[in-house]
């Protein structure tokens, strides 16, 4: 089955997390395994500006652990995270690229730093415009989240103008033509803030919009 790394923010922990989201439900309404790693301290060092290189081992390592005592499709492995969490995923992507098929960053954006990934990977950013503690405009050492999705469309060979559509207060914006059959997406949440997605009426719910973008996705070696 596919299997969904779902990563906290700071100040929780994996069990916490999935407390808050109840994306559990999703995965056994969908038919996914979702996994909650911890990071030590309830942070993550990259997203707390240290070393990536604990993190990294860490994740590796809990996938190696997941795909020997689950079956785990090994083409449909993906990471999803909030704020901090965020920040590792898209770290995730540029490292781990030959066995994450695609990520979902929710409230999260991109330190300026280096990032070239072995293969493409999809993508996904939903984001609010008033989001305060993760700025759209981005901050001293973490990119503007338009900044992050044009780095995407690079790294991924995307090609041509975005399909746009709304849906509420969600405007979404999907460049398909991409290298590998990868995508890249913006979902901007107008009005919305620092949070994961669905608790406040007339916001898109995350733990759907997650799957929907992921269950399509596959890691084409």
């Amino acid at each position: 089955m596919p299997l969904v790394v779902v990563l906290h923010g700071a100040g929780f922990d994996g069990a916490g997390f999935e407390t808050l989201t109840e994306f559990d439900d999703e995965a056994t309404t969908a038919g996914f395994l979702a996994a909650y790693p911890t990071g030590c301290r309830q942070i993550w060092q990259y997203a707390g500006g240290g070393s990536k290189l604990p993190d990294l081992h860490f994740i590796s390592k809990m996938l190696d652990q997941v795909e020997t005592d689950f079956r785990i499709d090994p083409a449909r492995i993906f990471v999803v995270g909030f704020s901090a969490g965020a920040l590792m995923s898209y770290r995730l992507a540029c490292d781990l690229s030959g066995r994450i098929a695609g990520i979902v960053s929710i409230g999260g954006t991109m330190f300026a730093d280096e990032c070239r990934p072995a293969r493409p990977v999809s993508i996904l950013e939903m984001h609010g415009t008033d989001d305060s503690l993760v700025p759209w405009q981005g901050g001293t050492t973490t990119n503007p989240v338009d900044t992050v999705i044009q780095r995407w469309r690079t790294l991924d060979g995307c090609v041509g103008s975005p399909i746009l559509s709304q849906s509420g207060i969600t405007k979404t914006s999907l460049w398909s033509h991409c290298a590998a059959g990868t995508t890249v997406r913006l979902d901007a949440v107008v009005g919305g803030h620092h949070s994961w997605f669905g608790a406040v009426p007339g916001e898109p719910n995350a733990n759907a919009v997650i799957w929907s973008f992921l269950s399509n996705l596959r890691l084409n070696r």
